[in-house]
């Protein structure tokens, strides 16, 4: 009896395997997520002179960049009034005199009102840890002197 030699069965195919991990393109962040980080890369062009501080201005650049809204006027408290009218807001509760980070999600907006020391007010954008971001990174002042008031962004209105 003669033996014929078999062919070696063939590998089965592979099988198509989706990423772990969609595409950066196609991943949604939310408009807070998206506010947080337009916020944070106008921080990052900021040159600091001396003591002068421009939270206002890199917020402002952030919000025109993730949401598409411009904030006008030169001082931060003006932001409290706009944005309760925006349609891309939402305002929580009434105006509160201390914070609590744990209630601040990334993206969410803070403004305090004006006082003698800080005749323009401040406004900063929370990074979701216990830090807020503007014309730098730091520590969220949890007392300003004044009160503030608190605005989170709809993804409606988040740029895509």
């Amino acid at each position: 009896m003669v033996s014929v030699p078999q062919a070696a069965a063939a590998p089965p195919p592979p099988a198509a395997t989706a990423p772990l991990v969609p595409p950066e393109d196609q991943v949604e962040l939310s408009a807070g997520d998206r506010l947080a980080q337009a916020t944070l890369d106008a921080a990052a062009t900021f040159k600091p002179k001396g003591n002068e501080r421009y939270c206002y201005r890199y917020v402002k650049m952030g919000m025109r960049t993730a949401m598409g809204v411009s904030l006008t006027g030169g001082h931060a408290y003006q932001a409290a009034a706009q944005l309760a009218h925006s349609p891309c807001f939402t305002e929580l509760g009434k105006p509160v005199r201390t914070l609590n980070p744990e209630d601040l999600p990334r993206g969410t907006v803070v403004v305090w009102s004006a006082r003698k020391k800080h005749s323009s007010g401040h406004i900063f954008v929370s990074l979701g840890d216990g830090r807020e971001v503007s014309d730098r990174i730091r520590n969220i002042n949890l007392r300003y002197g004044s009160v503030a008031r608190i605005f989170v962004p709809s993804n409606d209105c988040a740029q895509r």
